[in-house]
């Protein structure tokens, strides 16, 4: 490669560099003259920051998340920022998001124990089959009998 092509590729590739730095600083400059202009609280200025391409660039989804999501379920922010939520979904990262609390508690074994004793699973598929599918996909099917004792 001759080195004016070299140098033409370099060029290109500076520029590009250049284009998404100044897009993060465009960005980052009117978040701060938005916070310094309306005087907005910290919570509603976070409320405000979504993922998008240029913080995708700089910050690491998952501490994205934690810095501005903490606490929320997957079910939330997927409400409240789609974008973050499909880039955690696609990256495999959604086990770093909690899932809300379900009605089974934190033990769902407990909770068929005390409401569904000695039920065979295809009687709890019927009677509860959320409980069911619970049990399925936290691979706890093993501790509910197949068939009635006898």
């Amino acid at each position: 490669m001759r080195e004016y092509e070299v140098l033409q590729r370099q060029a290109k590739l500076g520029m590009a560099i250049l284009t998404q730095l100044m897009g993060s600083f465009n960005f980052l400059t009117i978040l701060f003259i938005n916070t310094s202009q309306f005087h907005l609280s910290m919570a509603s200025l976070e409320e405000t920051i979504k993922w998008n391409k240029h913080i995708a660039a700089t910050i690491d989804p998952v501490q994205f998340y934690m810095d501005h999501y903490k606490g929320l379920t997957r079910g939330q922010v997927r409400l409240r920022d789609q974008s973050l939520y499909e880039t955690l979904r696609i990256r495999g990262l959604l086990d770093n998001v909690p899932l809300a609390n379900s009605r089974f508690g934190d033990d769902p074994i407990a909770y068929y124990q005390k409401h569904y004793p000695g039920l065979t699973r295809g009687q709890l598929v019927t009677k509860n089959p959320s409980l069911y599918r619970r049990l399925r996909l936290d691979k706890l099917l093993e501790h509910i009998p197949k068939k009635a004792p006898g």
